[in-house]
């Protein structure tokens, strides 16, 4: 495989904002989208074979990611819009969510609200934040666009 086509995980950008503007999260360490589908089951009295049958059901997406804390406002604006997110609670706007693999493609955009947030950080090391966010509503997913 050519190593142009590898994709490196730091080459990755998420961006959360409002709908005048868009933040990156200044400090990444690691950025994760998870996909998953629901089964619904249609098994009936008349699957005589004793297998049950399923249909598909309605797809979830997050996204799970931790950055390095920061406490300067000036380049951490991406980071604050989760903690204000998270802190306002399911009444109040979803963040709009974009997730650029390679740096420089919206390969994703949605809506999300932050469903968890945790911060550590141990004696001799620095403190990080890991968050988790549910993306809602309309999802553009384009995991092979070209910039």
């Amino acid at each position: 495989m050519p190593d142009s086509v590898i994709k490196l995980g730091r080459a990755a950008v998420l961006k959360v904002g409002t709908s005048t503007a868009d933040q990156a999260v200044a400090r990444l360490t690691d950025l994760s989208v998870s996909f998953s589908r629901d089964e619904v089951d249609t098994t009936t009295f008349d699957n005589v074979n004793g297998f049950r049958s399923y249909i598909m059901g309605s797809a979830d997406l997050s996204v799970d990611g931790s950055f390095i804390y920061l406490t300067d406002t000036a380049s951490t604006t991406g980071q604050h819009l989760i903690f204000a997110n998270f802190d306002r609670g399911a009444n109040d706007t979803a963040l709009k969510v974009i997730v650029e693999f390679d740096g420089a493609t919206d390969n994703l955009t949605a809506d999300g609200y932050i469903t968890s947030l945790s911060i550590s950080g141990g004696m001799d090391d620095v403190q990080t934040v890991d968050f988790t966010m549910r993306l809602s509503g309309d999802v553009n997913f384009d995991p092979s666009s070209e910039s």
